[in-house]
């Protein structure tokens, strides 16, 4: 997702180079975009070269420095983005108010176009290590209560019930975050649109379902069964009976 971001920077550059370099622009217009080019200039190229040392530095084994230069990479495609966005932004009021706004011309428009793919594509990645940030740290903090419970469980503690209650409290605390977390990233606008769902509704799809089925069942089926263990290895018993027969 990274070398997408650098090749449509770069895209992006040549465009507008090519643009500028034709003569067929206002000189309002012209002033801006070499304002832009001129910050691209410096941007674009390091960019690519810090992305260049990265994939080096991952083919021989070196990966610290594989992700240093993948920071520094972002680090300067961010400080890009920043730039192609206040550049833009003028044209996006002037497309809400359309009746008002003079015809941008074909290679403006191309070039506007442009643009928003690139922030799209900035915008989906930055989504994209959120998310996984989110799912890492999920996945820690229900490891660290399960590993909780099962001491409870399986250690001869005195207080036993004490510490099945809370038990009790942490992790159905922590399941109704989840879940709640979840529900608003399900109907989230702009995550819908990625995940080709409809915006505002929550659908029960697949990859929907075995987020609930991990972050919310299976927790409070554990909890039951360290709250009622006989219970629950007699179902297990008549369970195993019945596949028996």
């Amino acid at each position: 997702v990274l070398s997408f971001s650098v090749d449509q920077a770069e895209r992006l550059l040549r465009f507008a180079s090519s643009l500028v370099s034709s003569g067929a622009l206002p000189v309002a217009a012209r002033k801006k975009l070499d304002r832009w080019i001129h910050e691209a200039q410096k941007r674009v190229p390091k960019a690519a070269q810090h992305l260049s040392e990265a994939l080096d530095a991952e083919a021989n084994g070196k990966w610290s420095l594989a992700t240093k230069k993948r920071s520094e990479s972002q680090q300067v495609l961010g400080e890009l983005t920043q730039v192609t966005a206040v550049l833009l932004e003028p044209s996006w009021r002037a497309a809400a108010n359309a009746s008002k706004s003079p015809r941008e011309s074909r290679g403006l428009k191309r070039f506007r176009e442009l643009g928003e793919e690139f922030l799209a594509g900035r915008t989906v990645l930055f989504i994209a290590y959120v998310l996984s940030a989110l799912r890492n740290l999920g996945a820690l903090i229900l490891s660290g209560l399960l590993l909780m419970l099962f001491s409870v469980m399986f250690y001869p503690f005195v207080q036993k019930n004490h510490f099945l209650a809370f038990n009790w409290i942490v992790i159905l605390g922590f399941v109704g975050v989840a879940v709640l977390v979840m529900l608003q990233m399900e109907r989230e606008v702009v995550l819908s649109m990625l995940n080709g769902t409809e915006p505002g509704q929550v659908k029960m799809t697949r990859h929907f379902t075995f987020r609930i089925l991990k972050y919310a069942m299976i927790p409070i089926l554990l909890l039951l069964a360290a709250q009622f263990p006989d219970t629950v290895g007699q179902i297990v018993s008549w369970f195993s009976a019945a596949q028996g027969h």
